[in-house]
């Protein structure tokens, strides 16, 4: 029995198929691995800014200053680490609030 174009087409769709289902695997382990290491440091991120403005707050009650709802919100909501450093900085000298935001 001689083979036709359709015996090639279904022997190497089956061959490849293979290669397909396999590249769809490693695919998705690597971008399983990507997004872990990516949520991983996201969380630790957000989780270092929670702490520098929670030590930020915490300086500015107990050198009894005043904080506004409005600012306690905007030091709590703040994720840029580098504004967050300036202000507990700026929070150990400062007499208001303001001061931190000049």
């Amino acid at each position: 029995m001689p083979v036709t174009t359709r015996d090639y087409e279904r022997i190497a769709g089956e061959y490849l198929s293979h290669w397909v289902d396999k590249g769809r695997v490693e695919g998705l382990a690597v971008g399983l691995a990507e997004g872990r290491v990516r949520g991983l440091a996201e969380g630790e991120t957000k989780g270092v800014a929670k702490g520098e403005a929670k030590a930020i707050l915490a300086v500015l009650r107990t050198r009894g200053i005043a904080i506004s709802s409005e600012s306690e919100d905007r030091i709590s909501q703040c994720t840029d680490l580098g504004l967050l450093d300036l202000w507990i900085r700026k929070a150990v000298t400062a007499t208001s609030v303001d001061e931190l935001f000049d």
